[in-house]
């Protein structure tokens, strides 16, 4: 499967029945989806002032996300009636009840590549951003317990947008061919979620 004509991967995690019944929404990705985690780690890739000019936070106060307002998944989250936009992960206040309604892991600079976006500084790459989701399901499981755990993660909405940054890294290579394969798999290879949880995977590759 090609994506050389569409530079984002996309990925939707779907797991539910309507969209009223969506308790949460997990994000993962790059700047497409960021929303802040990047202003907790030592980057080039932060979004700051104008970006966020219209969002609504106050004059001069960035968003944490590469836009002048609301990003694709804060639409979304919207229309299925979320009555907050996901934080950030690293943000210090995304802790406790905070997390049943969903987190954002995405980071911008980042890739499915663990070595994408070194020019940036630090970012949280997609394997770390699993990690991270790993252990958010954790702090959740602690907090209501295991069956209702359960029930929320397997009704949840779980996003991935990313690949712009692995492609544009490695867009002067020879074999590019072989640089689509091993971006796909390892994506795969990091999407396989070691959990009790069942959640449907649907893979989007357009190109």
């Amino acid at each position: 499967m090609g994506i050389v004509s569409q530079t984002s991967v996309v990925c939707l995690l779907l797991g539910l029945s309507s969209a009223k019944d969506v308790p949460a929404f997990f994000i993962f990705g790059d700047s497409l989806v960021d929303v802040g985690n990047n202003f907790y780690i030592k980057t080039f890739a932060t979004p700051l002032f104008p970006n966020g000019i219209d969002f609504g936070n106050g004059y001069r106060v960035p968003s944490g996300r590469y836009s002048n307002a609301r990003l694709v998944p804060d639409i979304i989250g919207q229309e299925l009636g979320l009555k907050i936009f996901p934080p950030p992960y690293l943000a210090p206040t995304t802790v406790g009840d905070v997390l049943l309604n969903g987190v954002n892991y995405a980071s911008s600079g980042s890739g499915i590549l663990k070595a994408t976006g070194e020019s940036f500084g630090d970012r949280i790459s997609l394997e770390n951003q699993i990690s991270y989701f790993e252990k958010t399901r954790k702090d959740i499981t602690s907090n209501i317990g295991i069956q209702a755990a359960k029930k929320l993660l397997r009704e949840a909405i779980y996003v991935l947008i990313i690949g712009t940054n692995d492609i544009r890294d490695n867009s002067n290579v020879v074999d590019s061919g072989a640089v689509l394969d091993t971006i796909i798999s390892s994506l795969r290879s990091q999407l396989t979620v070691k959990s009790s949880f069942s959640v449907k995977l649907l893979f989007n590759f357009n190109g």
